[in-house]
């Protein structure tokens, strides 16, 4: 049976015992339990168990970017408001004030673009002045001291 968007209903019995024993295979490799064990548990081949943990972890990390997306659309949604109460009260500010506004509405650009991803991440760039080769680094260790072929051994 699909559903309008051509996929499987939630609710057939096959999808609800399926989901049931990717729960419970997810639930024993939590567990410590080996592939193994879960096809023998559950009375599957190894590759079903397998795929049945796998369809788990795939549901959850769906359920955990559905909930992520959820929250960042609130914090998004935050963000307006705040900034149309400081737009309100810059409209109504002193000349003073509208420098500690304008400071406020940059920092909540800054933070919306964070939340969005919107900013390029940074670029690092890391130079080396001097090299040393590991004898010099270390020493004194004492491998230094052996000759090649004892200490390749």
């Amino acid at each position: 049976m699909r559903g309008e968007q051509g996929q499987r209903s939630t609710t057939e019995p096959r999808h609800i015992e399926a989901n049931a024993r990717a729960a419970h295979a997810l639930a024993m490799r939590q567990r410590g339990h080996s592939y193994r064990a879960i096809a023998a548990k559950l009375g599957v081949s190894l590759s079903t168990a397998h795929g049945y943990v796998a369809d788990a972890l795939a549901e959850l990390r769906t359920q955990t970017r559905e909930q992520a997306e959820t929250l960042r659309d609130l914090e998004a949604q935050k963000l307006d408001q705040i900034e149309r109460s400081v737009w309100r009260a810059m409209r109504k500010a002193s000349a003073a004030d509208v420098a500690k506004l304008a400071n406020s509405l940059r920092a909540l650009s800054e933070s919306r673009r964070r939340l969005l991803g919107l900013d390029r991440p940074q670029q690092i760039e890391h130079t080396v002045s001097k090299m040393y080769a590991v004898r010099d680094a270390s020493p004194d260790c004492p491998a230094w001291d052996r000759p090649q072929q004892e200490a390749d051994a």
